[in-house]
């Protein structure tokens, strides 16, 4: 496999219930956003969470945000059968969502400059050495996010493995189109309106310290979308 070619996630195949299937169903054309229909027009504020599971945090911030647009990312259906089950039973309107690799999102539908704040939370780790290059979080990754957020737009990360989390503040203080918020080589020390889920649940039960990660984007930086890696 050509490293290009590389994705940072498995398409498990895991069975989605009655109910995560007819939300899929019948409320996609409502939610559902398709990557070959282009680039994409939102007036306003406009978030993105990419990875975002079975959907509690988007659903939780646009409950509390119904000023705000927002974007969710999923490459697994039952997640989004699940999210968009709960979005329309509390009749939210201000969420939109793809099913397809974020790489693709971004380069063919999401015009630069656009996001007043991107969030990845709690993406796979990869944990095993042969199998870190699969870790979404590199650094032409991040040049890619910082390309489509506006200007001091903010990038919230958070995991809990520990060694992800280093690798994840040593890319992004190694560019100089990002700030870190919480002070160089440190991490947040609060959640920053982050909702806690149940997988969050399960790894603090395990003993695993969550980290999280808040990084803003430099104003009138001249550089930053001329690095090549």
């Amino acid at each position: 496999m050509k490293e290009s070619s590389i994705r940072s996630y498995v398409r498990h195949q895991h069975r989605m219930t009655p109910g995560q299937a007819r939300a899929l169903e019948t409320w996609w054309p409502v939610y559902g956003l398709k990557v070959e229909a282009g680039f994409i027009e939102f007036s306003g504020e406009l978030i993105l969470e990419i990875g975002f599971g079975m959907g509690q945090s988007l659903l939780s911030k646009a409950a509390l945000h119904p000023e705000k647009n927002f974007i969710g990312v999923e490459v697994h259906r039952p997640g989004i059968g699940a999210l968009l089950s709960l979005a329309a039973k509390q009749r939210l309107t201000n969420i939109r969502v793809y099913n397809d690799d974020i790489n693709n999102v971004l380069k063919q539908c999401i015009k630069n400059e656009t996001f007043s704040k991107i969030e990845i939370f709690f993406p796979d780790p990869w944990p095993k050495n042969r199998h870190r290059k699969r870790r979404l979080i590199q650094p032409e990754f991040i040049h890619l996010l910082h390309q489509k957020l506006k200007p001091a737009a903010q990038l919230h990360l958070a995991t809990d493995c520990e060694d992800y989390a280093r690798q994840m503040l040593i890319i992004l203080e190694n560019n100089p189109g990002f700030i870190n918020c919480a002070g160089k080589g440190r991490y947040l020390p609060h959640r920053n309106g982050r909702a806690t889920t149940k997988f969050e649940q399960r790894a603090l039960s395990l003993g695993r310290p969550i980290r999280d990660l808040l990084f803003e984007k430099v104003v009138n930086f001249g550089g930053a979308d001329e690095i090549v890696f």
